[in-house]
């Protein structure tokens, strides 16, 4: 036999069924097996459903879709098999079995080396010889023919097998039973959410049908009291255009000092016409001061299946007056008002859009004034943090979002990682150019570029301080030309990037005062394209031209209540800058030139409130999305402060989080979030 087959004689024979192999195939261990053989080993294991485990090394494999026939086929050893002669097949199956079993039964007795061991003395548990059995052990108990005691135990390992298929057999009848009331209580529960949603989209129309009367109801009073008021209006603009034609006149008369007769009378035409025209501005005027704020007739509501809704839910409606406050709801809610001891306010601008009522927040409702980012309201400055309030039995529960991509271990195929043993922390995510995915991996210090489904195209950098290499890399931000900005808090720098991750420069790091950066956690880019960073250590806000020279700083020096650990920042489509502050447990609000616009949020537990937010980012709803590192869930808030609702809690399955960073969102208005300790990164839809 050639020196080939004797080296692979023992790949040759499958270790399952101890025979030559047939359609071999191979698992990620590289032992391969036959066919049939991994076939039934995938029948007989249980405990690992859609894996294999292979017999000799114990390593695990994921099965394909298609099963075993879905592994590789080993076709260098298949071709072996049959390139083998019968003589040489036999060969080989004389020195495996050889090797296994061996060429002598009986062993030798130690103290009559000629002696068999045929005899077993059950006193000793020991094999002994014919000699022996007429020596020392004739006066132990039972001594017999070893083959005797074999076939006796033998029977009884044969009773056990028999006890045990039939125990193994009623397990798997329990198994099956288990999962047929699994597969029913999930019938019978999505028959219940069917009946639930199809109850709610019920309600959900008779809701939309009655605000559709009630706001046509509203709208033609709103018509008709504002044609009354134009007409008012229009009195008091023709009489004081009137009024400027006869002061007109009077100057000109002034100016000629001619003498008339039409002038010496004491009553003239061009008098009466002006006091006239007086007394209507007056009477209008007066009557305007003393009128009270403008007021519509209160919307009924008399529609009996109205009625009946407002009962299921709890409302009393009949006869409300919509245009009055509503009453302030129990503190069990999310969204019910609160209210803190607050020291010296400011004021800052809202949008117009923005609803004016506000619940769960530090914002108080101020007299409006003019503003080129709209009207302003108060916000408290100082309102201290209070200690994490734990959320009581009666407290409304987050949702959990199922998010529809999870980019981590679980999705290997294309995704963040490269290998099941590779590990990544991810901290910063951002949407790049070309609908692309930038996520910062602080463990393996680079930053890694996707597809919008995961696919990881590229990874940029590696571990040290030089150009193009990160030591813990926290944030990226993309600016107007799809370059990449990416801060390192490690290395206390800011490098640029390509969207295809070449390095092309690095900021100004330092001046005659010493180094600009302590420690950076946040990046956003302006559209006037500069660049702002949070940092730690400092606790400021940093500036940056587009071409990386330092501009200054906001934060400190310009506050009552500083900053405390900066990390997440986000600008809106009106250039207001969002900055998540851990230590304060609040978020700030300021203008693209660090102006102080506002905060909101105070420190707990409960839905509203916020517990060490670290990342930022701004829906298509121009709501601000805060992620809570301490709460591990995403909260989401009007840009006056207003709760609007919250989901996720600690856990890692999906829609859960543990200690999330980084947040933004993609062209698409998904929200990324960068779930360092699980390892991954979820993508939700929340518009």
């Amino acid at each position: 036999m050639s020196n080939a087959l004797e080296q692979a004689k023992d790949e040759l024979i499958c270790a399952i069924c101890t025979e030559f192999l047939d359609r071999p195939r191979s698992l990620v261990c590289l032992h391969s097996f036959c066919e049939h053989c991994l076939k039934h080993l995938k029948r007989a294991s249980t405990a690992h459903p859609g894996f294999l485990v292979c017999p000799e090394c114990r390593a695990r494999t994921e099965l394909p879709s298609e099963g075993v026939q879905g592994l590789p086929l080993n076709f260098k050893l298949s071709r072996l098999v049959e390139i083998l002669s019968p003589a040489e097949r036999d060969s080989i199956k004389r020195q495996i079995s050889k090797q296994s079993s061996g060429t002598d039964v009986r062993e030798k007795c130690q103290h009559h080396p000629d002696k068999d061991l045929e005899y077993f003395c059950e006193s000793c548990s020991a094999l002994v010889c014919g000699q022996c059995m007429l020596d020392e052990h004739r006066t132990h108990g039972t001594v017999g023919y070893a083959e005797e005691f074999l076939a006796s135990r033998l029977e009884d390992f044969a009773r056990l097998s028999t006890l045990g298929n039939s125990a193994v057999a009623n397990g798997q009848r329990a198994l099956d039973s288990f999962q047929a009331e699994v597969d029913e209580l999930r019938r019978r529960g999505q028959e219940n959410v069917d009946s639930v949603r199809t109850y709610f989209g019920r309600l959900r129309q008779l809701l939309a049908d009655r605000e559709k009367q009630l706001v046509g109801r509203v709208q033609r009073e709103v018509e008709e009291k504002a044609e009354a008021v134009a007409r008012r209006k229009q009195v008091v603009q023709e009489s004081m255009e009137n009024i400027q034609k006869c002061v007109h006149s009077i100057q000109n008369i002034i100016e000629k000092r001619k003498l008339d007769v039409r002038i010496l009378e004491e009553k003239t035409p061009l008098k009466s016409t002006l006091y006239s025209h007086m007394e209507v501005i007056e009477a209008e005027a007066s009557q305007q001061e003393r009128r009270e704020a403008p007021s519509l007739a209160a919307p009924v509501v008399e529609d009996p299946q109205f009625e009946q809704f407002c009962r299921i839910v709890g409302e009393k409606t009949s006869h409300r007056n919509f245009s009055s406050p509503l009453p302030r709801r129990p503190r069990t809610s999310p969204v019910s008002p609160r209210r803190l001891p607050l020291g010296p306010t400011i004021r800052i601008p809202r949008s117009r859009t923005d609803s004016s009522d506000s619940g769960g927040t530090d914002f108080t409702d101020p007299e409006s004034r003019t503003s080129d980012l709209g009207d302003s309201i108060e916000v408290s400055l100082d309102a201290p943090p209070t200690p994490p309030r734990r959320r009581e039995s009666n407290k409304l529960e987050t949702e959990i979002h199922q998010p529809v991509l999870e980019i981590g271990p679980k999705n290997l195929s294309g995704s963040l990682f490269r290998s099941l043993t590779e590990e990544v922390f991810p901290c910063g995510v951002c949407s790049g150019a070309d609908n692309t995915i930038v996520v910062t991996d602080v463990r393996n210090h680079n930053i890694r570029i996707l597809t919008t489904t995961g696919k990881c195209l590229e990874v940029v950098g590696s571990e040290g301080r030089g150009d193009g290499q990160f030591l813990e890399p926290t944030a990226a931000a993309v600016d107007s030309d799809g370059n990449l900005i990416v801060v390192d808090k490690e290395a206390a720098k800011v490098q640029k990037f390509t969207c295809s991750g070449k390095f092309i420069s690095r900021f100004s790091a330092r001046s005659i005062r010493g180094p600009y950066l302590g420690q950076p956690w946040g990046v956003a880019v302006c559209f006037d394209g500069k660049v702002l960073i949070s940092d730690w250590e400092k606790s400021c806000i940093h500036i940056f031209d587009g071409n990386g020279r330092y501009q200054g700083n906001f934060g400190p020096r310009t506050m009552e209540t500083p900053l405390k650990y900066p990390a997440g920042i986000a600008i809106d489509r009106r250039g207001r800058v969002v900055v998540a502050d851990r230590g304060n447990h609040c978020v700030w609000i300021f203008t693209p030139d660090g102006q102080l616009l506002g905060r909101f949020g105070r420190q707990g537990q409960i839905p509203g409130d916020l517990f060490y937010p670290f990342g930022v980012a701004i829906d298509r709803d121009e709501n601000i999305v805060v992620s809570e590192s301490g709460n591990h869930r995403m909260s989401v808030f009007t840009f006056n402060g207003t709760f609007v609702r919250c989901f996720g809690k600690k856990g890692a399955e999906p829609g859960m989080f543990q200690y999330p960073r980084h947040i933004c969102t993609d062209h698409q208005g998904r929200l990324l979030v960068a779930d360092e300790l699980n390892q991954r990164v979820q993508v939700f839809n929340i518009s």
